[in-house]
């Protein structure tokens, strides 16, 4: 599994950078892109539709023959033919980032895990694991404008938290602590149902985030064959950022099944921070990275 990020800075991009990324997506994304009010959302946009072809670029597919799809439900996919792997990603942005989690396996490999796939415990229901199963949420460690206090912020979102997740945030005396608590248990709950591809119609009291025992369970089950990632990102501007991954892996064991693993803090001030699973951008480098070679 790996992260790239790419941080969008205060003033956003130049035309040109804006226009040349522009030319590397379809006509759908691009009428999609431009129709935004706001300039920052078309760039955020723009550089998530541009994630995904990068990655694959890697796999040997020129950026601008790249081919994604939807599901039934929005979640994008990877459609373009005769690649040797299987590519599962997904993308999420908030304020300066727009981030993306990938992970990929040898045909070879899911055929077999798919074979050897294992039994749910509670209910003996046979999970076939599928790398494409994966989800990414980003969140600016901040109180909302609109919210006076944490308590009414909690109280605010309370229709998706469960009574422990509730208490456990309430408890928490540091407030800066209590947020950052906060967006890790909604940051999860958000990547667990976009890997799904289940988008908004997903009830997030049925996922409940145990913070202080690093455990999730789904309708009171340890999900099966699922790992969760969580860690800090501090931007260039300074701003904290919780970002959250959900994946089902083929190589899971079942001791990691529903188990949140802490990444720390990656800093991107710091290349000695960035480690192998971690990549960072910034918008216009990244967009010019994206026209070399198309």
């Amino acid at each position: 599994m790996n992260i790239w990020a790419v941080f969008l800075p205060e003033e956003g991009l130049s035309e040109d950078a804006y226009e040349s990324g522009l030319m590397l997506v379809d006509d759908e994304s691009r009428t999609r892109i431009k129709r935004f009010y706001h300039k920052k959302d078309s760039y955020r946009c723009l550089l998530g539709r541009l994630l995904p072809r990068l990655l694959l670029r890697q796999h040997g597919v020129p950026v601008k023959e790249a081919e994604l799809s939807r599901t039934s439900t929005g979640k994008p996919y990877v459609s373009t033919p005769h690649l040797e792997r299987t590519v599962g990603f997904n993308v999420s942005h908030d304020n300066e980032y727009v981030v993306m989690a990938f992970q990929t396996v040898a045909l070879d490999a899911e055929k077999e895990s798919s074979i050897q796939s294992k039994l749910e415990p509670q209910t003996k229901k046979k999970v076939v694991m599928d790398v494409t199963n994966i989800g990414i949420d980003v969140m600016k460690v901040a109180l909302p404008r609109f919210e006076k206090s944490f308590p009414s912020f909690v109280q605010s979102i309370s229709d998706t938290l469960t009574t422990l997740e509730q208490r456990t945030l309430l408890e928490i005396s540091d407030p800066n602590d209590a947020l950052q608590r906060l967006y890790l248990v909604w940051t999860l709950k958000e990547a667990y149902t976009k890997a799904l591809g289940l988008g908004l119609g997903f009830d997030f009291k049925r996922i409940e985030v145990d913070v202080n025992g690093h455990k999730i369970t789904v309708d009171n089950n340890v999900p099966c064959g699922w790992e969760f990632i969580v860690f800090i990102l501090k931007a260039p501007s300074g701003a904290i950022y919780q970002v959250a991954v959900a994946r089902q892996s083929i190589q899971a064991s079942s001791a990691l099944d529903g188990h949140v693993e802490f990444r720390g803090v990656v800093d991107t001030s710091s290349d000695s921070d960035l480690s192998k699973w971690f990549r960072h951008y910034y918008a216009a480098p990244f967009i010019s990275s994206c026209t070399a070679d198309k």
